[in-house]
């Protein structure tokens, strides 16, 4: 672990089982896991109805932290939540994270009032990081090419951060590498179209678990 680096708590709470009403399971499961995660940090929910292996998404939820204080707590008594502090019809996956390389492309220069947060996560298994892995993430991670659609598509990107997990190494079924790219929302269409590119490479390429998020307001 590199103290000089950013680290980020990530809260993944995901589902054992398919839901019928989406909008409505995302509403209660929202409402559920906000007594367990820690104060502050970004909340997101799901973009797409159906994403990869559950009607309604694997991992509806995803919440980040970098909070100084809420980091040094859990860098220090590394009070970690169970997979099942929501029971067992909602897994629950959380570590540290801290952010190895961040990647800032070149927009036009127009005003963002909106983007999401297209996700790809990995597991792995061997029980650290794996040098050569962090050392190449552009290529494996598929960040390269899916930044070359998003620009395709017509679309700004905004921000690309590879995290890599530093806590807790106990559990090595949990996710080890994480790749964010913050794509700019300027129309209600781009949205569609940012889940479409992700479609597309998901299918073609991807091997870890990819989805989109928008941020809980």
């Amino acid at each position: 672990m590199d103290d000089d680096r950013q680290k980020v708590l990530v809260t993944w709470v995901g589902r054992t089982e398919g839901v019928t009403h989406v909008k409505k399971a995302l509403k209660e499961l929202v409402k559920t896991s906000r007594t367990i995660l820690p104060s502050g940090g970004a909340l997101y929910t799901i973009c797409e109805n159906f994403d990869t292996f559950q009607k309604g998404g694997l991992y509806p939820l995803l919440h980040l932290t970098e909070e100084s204080v809420t980091i040094s707590k859990f860098l220090k008594i590394h009070s970690y939540l169970d997979a099942l502090a929501l029971g067992p019809e909602n897994m629950v996956d959380q570590g540290m994270f801290e952010e190895v390389a961040c990647v800032r492309p070149a927009v036009e220069d127009l005003e963002v009032t909106n983007s999401v947060l297209a996700v790809s996560a990995f597991k792995s298994l061997e029980p650290s990081p794996n040098t050569k892995l962090v050392k190449e993430w552009k290529q494996w991670t598929g960040a390269r090419a899916f930044l070359q659609e998003v620009v395709m598509a017509g679309l700004q990107c905004l921000e690309i951060r590879f995290l890599v997990k530093v806590a807790p190494y106990e559990e090595p079924a949990g996710f080890c590498y994480i790749l964010l790219t913050k794509v700019a929302i300027h129309d209600p269409s781009d949205e569609n179209i940012a889940v479409d590119v992700l479609q597309r490479l998901r299918v073609e390429r991807w091997s870890g678990y990819n989805t989109i998020y928008r941020e809980v307001q």
